[in-house]
């Protein structure tokens, strides 16, 4: 019997659980201990013959192989439902490891010795993309013991519990500057949702001006494709297009953000003079088309707004996606008259979804005007008629339905509409924007 976060445990329960399963030949579970002192249960299981697909193994010890994550994955994804209905969820290992034989000892007896590491030698998931991903990776690693960590593995999957969720979130605000709640790290669990956390809370690269006018998402120095262009949301910023640009390696991409945050430029009297500004920007950095533009909530309606003025300005307009996003004459005279303050508690409550932002109050206290100023000048302007088509994005998970068909007046045309399974919150976490790219992908390479 052992002890593990306060639970007596009968490993010998779990191995009989384990074996239970038609596909499993053997057995064993063992507890492992990391350098912080957390305990964890590991189970190494040894496929019946036939039950894994091809020879998928590494050598991980004398007489000892591992198989590979991939051919291993549909047996080790049945024997964790499989467990989960016959053990309290404490007695269920955070880690399967699929062995070709339990090593013994010369006496029979099991050779702890020679059980190779959770992650040794096997097949992790995908790799960092950026530099927030790496990061992440390691501080996983380092806090759960394991050796090797990809960008979709789940902070608890891996054995992590609140308590090293609270470590993780201490760790992660000494690295990147930012506080995350223990909300946060429970509802965005991998590597690349906390990624994305980060980067939409404010957590930049050192080279990156974030509040640039024009802001390099990435950096595709050798590419002879044309960029493509992403436009801010409400609050004036694009943060949220950095988990866009990873389905882009072979396309630069910039975002257009909000005049006003450095404190000097002055916020824009009208759309109109907001969407000169912008392509005039835009025309600095590619003078001519074919012009990509994309853009999410009131950014689709600022896209919208830029296509038909480039069109009218003789540019061609290759490509216009509109993420969940409404027509200038539909929903923002409504805002028209909402004071600064109540656009602050709005913004405080959004932030304080992802981050905590007890340090970010001239931040916000900025933003919030700018908010403010671009719900007011998008109340009083119509939108225009764009000749050319349009893929749309409707966020399937919301209350309201479908708006792609209130854009119709203002699309001469064709409106492609594609559902995303999320809210329109969520739009730009990892799973919505790899069902949204792999249309957008499709469309960029006709």
């Amino acid at each position: 019997q052992v002890k593990v976060r306060g639970f007596r445990i009968e490993l010998g329960e779990i191995e009989q659980a384990l074996t239970a399963h038609p596909d499993v030949d053997n057995a064993v579970v063992v507890v492992r201990e990391n350098q912080e002192g957390d305990k964890r249960l590991v189970g190494y299981v040894v496929p019946r013959p036939g039950a894994v697909e091809g020879d998928g193994k590494v050598q991980a010890g004398e007489g000892c192989q591992v198989y590979d994550a991939e051919s291993a994955g549909p047996l080790l994804t049945q024997l964790s439902e499989h467990l989960g209905t016959r053990l309290p969820e404490y007695m269920v290992p955070s880690t399967l490891v699929p062995l070709s034989r339990i090593p013994l000892t010369p006496s029979g007896k099991l050779d702890r010795r020679a059980l190779p590491a959770e992650h040794a030698n096997t097949a992790v998931g995908r790799e960092p993309r950026n530099a927030h991903e790496e990061k992440l990776c390691s501080l996983f690693s380092e806090l759960l013991g394991v050796e090797r960590v990809g960008i979709d593995d789940d902070f608890f999957a891996l054995g992590g519990h609140s308590l090293m969720a609270t470590r993780l979130s201490s760790r992660i605000r000494k690295q990147f500057d930012v506080s995350l709640p223990l909300s946060t790290i429970i509802k965005y669990p991998t590597v690349a949702e906390l990624a994305v956390v980060l980067l939409t809370g404010g957590a930049h690269d050192d080279h990156t001006d974030p509040f640039a006018v024009v802001m390099a998402l990435n950096s595709v120095p050798d590419t002879q494709k044309p960029p493509v262009w992403f436009f801010h949301g409400g609050g004036g910023v694009g943060w949220g297009y950095f988990s866009f640009v990873l389905h882009l390696p072979d396309r630069q991409a910039y975002a257009l953000q909000s005049r006003g945050f450095d404190g000097t430029d002055v916020l824009p009297a009208s759309v109109e003079e907001m969407i000169d500004d912008y392509v005039t920007q835009m025309l600095r950095v590619q003078p001519e088309g074919p012009f990509d533009l994309i853009g999410w909530s009131y950014g689709g309606t600022v896209a919208h707004a830029i296509a038909a003025e480039l069109e009218r300005r003789g540019h061609q307009v290759a490509f216009l996606a509109i993420l969940d996003s409404l027509p200038a004459q539909e929903g923002f005279a409504q805002l028209a008259g909402r004071a600064v303050a109540e656009y602050r508690a709005d913004l405080e409550e959004y932030f304080g979804q992802f981050v905590k932002t007890d340090n970010k109050e001239q931040f916000l206290d900025t933003m919030s005007k700018v908010l403010a100023n671009n719900q007011a000048v998008m109340a009083k302007y119509h939108s225009p008629v764009y000749g050319g088509d349009v893929l749309f994005f409707n966020a399937a998970l919301k209350d309201e339905g479908s708006w792609a068909h209130l854009w119709r007046p203002y699309v001469r045309g064709s409106i492609e509409e594609h559902d995303v399974q999320a809210t329109h919150g969520d739009l730009h976490m990892p799973g919505p924007v790899s069902e949204i790219f792999a249309v957008i992908n499709r469309k960029l390479a006709d």
